[in-house]
């Protein structure tokens, strides 16, 4: 079936229609397309799916496991959206898989970390891998999401 109308002129025209849409799919490609690098995503964290990945390294060794997921426990308990990677993979997969997902910040440990006390804190924007206290993850991961809520 045409559609048509009858302009000012009495003459019978076809309806011209258009229809456009910025859907939640064409949102989310564009920014990917401006927050990636070669190894994947970088979610800006002001809308990342999670606030930081947790790698578990070695998690046969149950006092990295249980330090681990007491770490996971105790963000998810302050608010923290953590997603906790303890999967029985290689080291290697779980860093590449951390890097492609782009969660803005990554958080290791290992027997290495548990014996220093430590835990290693990756930013996904970079390639500086620092390890730190327990304490201090906690209150960076507070202060680079009160700084994105505060606007």
């Amino acid at each position: 079936t045409r559609w048509t109308y009858v302009d000012r002129d009495g003459k019978s025209r076809q309806f011209v229609i258009g229809s456009y849409s910025l859907g939640i799919s064409r949102i989310a490609a564009a920014l990917v397309e401006q927050n990636h690098d070669d190894l994947g995503i970088i979610w800006p964290a002001e809308i990342a799916p999670f606030h930081a990945y947790l790698v578990g390294l070695n998690l046969e060794d149950e006092e990295v496991r249980n330090k681990a997921e007491a770490l996971y426990q105790e963000l998810q308990r302050r608010g923290v959206d953590v997603l906790y990677d303890d999967r029985e993979v290689r080291a290697g997969e779980k860093f590449d898989d951390a890097d492609l997902l782009g969660i803005p910040v990554r958080l290791t440990i290992s027997k290495r970390t548990i014996r220093e006390g430590k835990i290693e804190f990756k930013l996904r924007k970079g390639d500086e891998k620092e390890l730190t206290t327990y304490e201090d993850v906690l209150g960076r991961l507070k202060s680079l999401y009160a700084d994105i809520n505060r606007g």
